[in-house]
This record gives C-alpha cells, structure tokens and sequence, in this order.
C-alpha cells in the first residue's frame, strides 16, 4: 500500500488486503490474534518453551485453527539442539534421534527423505555425508576437491563412485519418500507410507543446493583437525548441525569409562618427581567445605600438548590451634589466614627431576572462586593480600570461575565489578578472574582421556588411590552438559579440566614443539639432559 505507515521494519500491508507481519517467539506475538499464514525461521536457534506456554510451533499453529485447511504454520531450521539419548537406536529408517526443536516436529510429521538414483545403476537412495569419499591426504583442499559419492547398490560391487558434477541430475530426478515407501529403478513406489497432519521434510546437507561436496569436506576436515589438536567438538557440531544438515553426537559421553581400565593405563612414574620432558609445572586448586584439594600438573609436548599429574594433596590442617595445641580443620569459607598455606604449601613447592639434576618449581597456581558462602570474598582478599606483599606473587595466582553460557568461549580473563554484581565480595574490577566453560573444557577432557597414545593425553602415576580414578567416571554427558547424577566427588575431573583451561588462556595449544621433536628424535631421548646447543635445556629454562 502507498505511505510509509504501511511499509516498516515489522509489519508491511500489501494492495491485496495481505499484512506481513515480522515478529520474534513471545507469548504476546503468539498468542491473542487469528493468523492463517505462519513461518517460523531458524527455529533450533530459539526457546523451546515460550513464556511457560509451550513450544512456537504449538503456540503457532494454534492461531490457524480459525481457518482450518487454509491455515498453515511453517517451520525451518538445521538442527542444533542435543540429542537426548546418546545410546538411542533407530527403529525405522527415517526416524530422527531424540531432540527438541526441529527434529522433534520431524519425528511427529510423516518423516520425508530426499532420495536421488545412482547415475550408474539406476537405483535410488539417500545422500548423506557418511557416503562421501575422498583421498587420504594431508591436503585439506586436494581431499575436497576429489570428494565422490558412494552409491550403496552399486559402489561396493563395481567400486565405481558418483563424480560431483552429475549431483545436478540427480536432482532432477529425485523425489520425496515418506517413512514406509520405497522406490525402484523405475521409479515405481511401494509400501505403506506413515499418515500424519504433519507434512515434515529431512534435506542432507550432501543434495542441498549451495553447498558442495569440496566445502562439506574442506569444512569437516579442518573441524577435525581443530578437534584432534585442541579436544574442542565447537567446529565438528557447527559443521555438522548447519552444513551436513545431521544432528551432533559428542564424541564421548563418558558413562562407559570404568575406574579399573583407568587405573590399568597408569604409568610408572616416582611420586613427586617430574618426567624429563615436561616443561613446566602448573597448580590447581579446588575449594571444598573443609579443605584445599590440590592437584600438581605437568606439560609436555605433544599435538598440541599432554599433561602429566604430578602430585594430588589435600591441605586439611590450618594454622589455628585449639586449647590443646592441636591444628584445626581448614575452612575455607570462614577463615581468611587459612588461604596463607596455599603459598608455602603450592605456589612455592618445588619438585625434584627425574634424572636428579635439581628442582622444578610451580610456574602458575589456578584456584577455585566459588562454593560456600564466604568463600569468594576470602579468595578475592587473598589476591589482594598477595597484590600488597610486593614481592609479583599475585602474577602466579589466578581466580577461576565456570560460566556456562552457551556461546561463552572455552577460557576468558574478565573483572568482577561490584557495581553489577559480587556486590558482596567487594570486586571492584581489580581483581582478575578467569572464566571456564566447564561443558566445552570437559568435552577437551573427555577427549584427552580416551586417547591411549601420547600426542594429546592424559598421563597418570601408579601410586594414586583408587578413589583419583574413581573421581574420572562419576560425571556423564547428557544433553543439558557433563552432570554428575550420584552427587559423588569429582575433584580429579574439575582440577583436570581447570588445567585444560588454563592452557587455554596461556597459549599452550599454540606452542611449535618442533624443535623439540627434531631434537628428540636426533639425540635419541629427551632434550631435558642434552646440552644448550641441541635447545633442550633452554627449552627447559
């Protein structure tokens, strides 16, 4: 229509008596008012529960009642949201995994799959990513650019693939198949499809118009690469979800992890001793009710780097004395002098070489802010006690939190400011502390454990108690994050996960260990024992 009152950002009113009216998932755009005509864009990418109403799609498809068979909500997304059951098996070949969001509607609708025939047999079938193949090579660009599709009737007899450029006529001829149909050479249909009001529509990210083969791989590879070098699954679930089109499966959920299988791949190490190539040391510290868990790592290199556990204390016994003389208890919370010991009895440790010649000290300590009450405000005057010592101690100490916000990064240094909260701690933005996402660092972890090979692990001593390793199996994925269901102790998976962390913010996954590894295998053993020129001992230094 004529005037701009009838064309705005939010609502536009045609000459045909249309009005097109842009809105966003709240129950007052949802609800109150006919509307014959829904689309609902991206839906993965918003709540689930509007306002406490339910979902947008129910809420939606409510208003068209009024118009009955002319009245259609849409909905489109890739998918996004977890999968609930990370142990379910498919019951019949269209069924979706068990999600909210966009998979969810699909499972409810009559469950169409897009099938296309073979160029070479005539027979039809679905595209998915699975059925890519490419070259193994260590050019990402090579391996997409020959990627092919295998045709599951023909390919595994005649072993002749689908080059890229026939994918055009392949869409040409191929048709939507409801959960129960089936099709042959001919194109005849059979079978008794599934009858639903729901007409739902499941598109592989391999048929999709404006994505290629080249970019699928080229996207999946990198993601792979980041995942093997860092143990984040970031990349593999965006490459996953938007491009392929599939829902993301974490690569490890952690429930099958038994102690026993840990304790069997523990290494021979001498307590409190450091192995010769580890580089440096790091401390990490988590805060209980009644005690200091404390937990001595090492880092050596590898693909990016492996850790090492060097030591697992508890700091139980204060300074404060009763009537008797006798120690008492830690309290983290209640005591402020109690945090002191944290300075004699970590930051300033020292741990002997494996080879017996000198010392290795605790580069940086990382120390839980959180917990009871009390205990922020204590570990918050702690850093500031060391900050007005002089001495640079407060550099070798660092506050950690978890955030768990969705798109929060793995690692971020931030400034608590009592003028938006902490009010009660008196962070004034002094004081620095650094964030963890817990969901995404215990991925990296869960990661770095099932991995037997150096390059990328978790190493641990023989001499710890059976109770460390019982710690590792408590916490289990599901698709709200890593919980811990039996409320157990779980102090070796956090102080673990703090030190993937804190590698993180120190630039660990960046470090070149080139030089080491050509050194290493010249000498024949470490470099810790060689001399300057090899680079070794610098490295150490």
């Amino acid at each position: 229509m004529p005037g701009s009152h009838n064309d705005n950002r939010l609502e536009k009113i045609y000459r045909s008596g249309m009005i097109l009216t842009l809105a966003w998932p709240a129950i007052s755009k949802l609800s109150g008012k006919p509307i014959p005509r829904i689309a609902i864009t991206d839906y993965d990418r918003m709540t689930m529960d509007v306002d406490g109403e339910g979902s947008p799609f129910d809420l939606g498809r409510k208003r068209t009642t009024t118009f009955k068979s002319f009245g259609m909500t849409l909905v489109e997304s890739s998918p996004g949201k977890e999968v609930l059951d990370h142990k379910w098996i498919r019951q019949t070949p269209h069924q979706a995994p068990p999600c909210e969001g966009i998979l969810a509607l699909y499972n409810r609708g009559d469950r169409r799959r897009w099938y296309w025939p073979c160029p070479h047999c005539g027979e039809f079938f679905e595209g998915t990513f699975d059925l890519l193949r490419w070259p193994d090579t260590e050019d990402i660009l090579e391996a997409g650019e020959k990627a092919m599709m295998f045709c599951p009737h023909c390919s595994p007899t005649t072993g002749v693939l689908i080059e890229f450029f026939r994918r055009k006529w392949m869409n040409e001829r191929g048709v939507w198949l409801r959960e129960g149909e089936k099709i042959d050479k001919h194109g005849n249909r059979s079978g008794t499809p599934v009858r639903s009001d729901i007409a739902s529509f499941w598109l592989k990210g391999v048929a999709a118009a404006f994505s290629s083969w080249q970019t699928l791989v080229v996207n999946y590879l990198k993601a792979k690469q980041e995942f093997e070098r860092t143990g984040s699954q970031e990349a593999l679930k965006s490459t996953v979800n938007t491009d392929q089109g599939e829902p993301f499966f974490p690569m490890g959920t952690g429930s099958l992890r038994l102690p026993e299988e840990l304790k069997a791949r523990a290494r021979d190490f001498d307590k409190g001793k450091v192995p010769a190539d580890v580089r440096f040391l790091m401390a990490h510290i988590d805060v209980q009710k009644n005690r200091f868990e404390v937990q001595v790592h090492g880092i050596s290199p590898g693909r990016p780097y492996n850790i090492v556990v060097i030591d697992r204390f508890p700091i139980i016994k204060s300074n404060r004395v009763d009537e008797d003389g006798e120690r008492l208890w830690v309290k983290p919370s209640a005591y402020p002098e109690d945090w002191e010991q944290i300075i004699t009895e970590v930051m300033e440790k020292e741990y002997e070489l494996e080879d017996g010649s000198g010392f290795m000290p605790v580069m940086m300590t990382f120390c839980d802010s959180g917990g009871r009450e009390g205990v922020t405000t204590n570990a918050y005057n702690f850093w500031r006690k060391l900050r007005s010592e002089g001495n640079g101690l407060e550099k070798r100490f660092l506050l950690v939190r978890g955030d768990s916000t969705p798109n929060a990064p793995r690692a971020q240094l931030t400034y608590p400011d009592s003028t938006r909260k902490d009010r009660v701690a008196g962070a004034r933005g002094e004081i620095p502390v650094l964030q963890f996402h817990p969901n995404l660092l215990k991925d990296s972890l869960d990661n770095m454990l099932e991995r037997r090979e150096e390059g990328s692990t978790v190493m641990w001593p023989e001499w710890l108690p059976d109770e460390w390793f019982q710690e590792l199996t408590v916490e289990q994925r599901t698709a709200k994050g890593w919980e811990n269901p039996a409320k157990r102790r779980n102090e070796a998976w956090d102080l673990l996960y703090y030190c993937i962390g804190s590698c993180v913010f120190k630039g660990v996954e960046r470090i070149d260990w080139t030089p080491f590894f050509e050194t290493w295998q010249l000498a024949g053993h470490y470099p810790a024992i060689l001399d300057d020129r090899t680079g070794g001992k610098a490295a150490r230094d």
